[in-house]
């Protein structure tokens, strides 16, 4: 896992945060990157993100050196090419599980989603316009079940559901995608790094 010393980037104070709350700051990393486009100092503060020696840890850091080495404009054109699409030309990727799940079976994704987030008492954010079905929001709801935020503490049952179903289902292949993608270079770091880390939660998942 990254070591993140400072309160920084979303406001991790902890020298040594329990493992839970690490999980947590990483699922709400991926989401706060993947939600817009990041500023200078969203940037800066990657570009000190330090590994640990693990797989995670290390991915992590290598997406903290490529954002030391790019220019917030950069950073932004790229995410408008990938999600948002230029002119005439398509987004490169769609990051609603709908896309990636609703072959033959039309918005059943989101309905399923929705229908958990009630059950865990989530309201949708009236400022927010995307589908609740973004994959920023699903990390985010995630990060929530990680820490105990969200749903019943320490319920490991109802964190494991969730994330087979909302999350192991689809946003790894939306990570390696995202990796592969033409010019993807910051996200394809964060993809390569988000696939590492969500493989390390299927092990705990499953071993847990």
């Amino acid at each position: 896992m990254p070591q993140m010393h400072h309160a920084g980037l979303l406001g991790l104070e902890l020298d040594s945060p329990p493992q839970a709350v690490l999980r947590a700051h990483v699922y709400r990393i991926f989401a706060f990157f993947l939600s817009f486009p990041p500023s200078a100092e969203d940037l800066a503060e990657a570009a000190r993100f330090d590994g640990d020696g693990t797989t995670v840890g290390n991915a992590i850091a290598h997406t903290g050196r490529i954002a030391a080495a790019l220019s917030a404009s950069s950073v932004a054109a790229e995410y408008q090419l990938l999600f948002g699409g230029v002119g005439l030309l398509r987004p490169q990727l769609i990051p609603y599980s709908s896309n990636y799940l609703a072959a033959g079976c039309g918005e059943a994704p989101l309905v399923a989603l929705r229908r958990d987030m009630d059950r865990l008492g989530i309201a949708r954010d009236p400022a927010i316009t995307d589908p609740e079905d973004h994959v920023s929001s699903v990390l985010e709801i995630m990060a929530g079940l990680a820490d105990g935020s969200i749903g019943e503490d320490a319920d490991p049952n109802q964190e494991r559901a969730f994330f087979e179903i909302h999350v192991a289902s689809w946003v790894p292949r939306f990570f390696r995608d995202m990796t592969a993608a033409r010019s993807s270079v910051f996200y394809a770091s964060l993809g390569a790094a988000g696939a590492v880390f969500l493989a390390e939660e299927r092990r705990r998942f499953t071993i847990g």
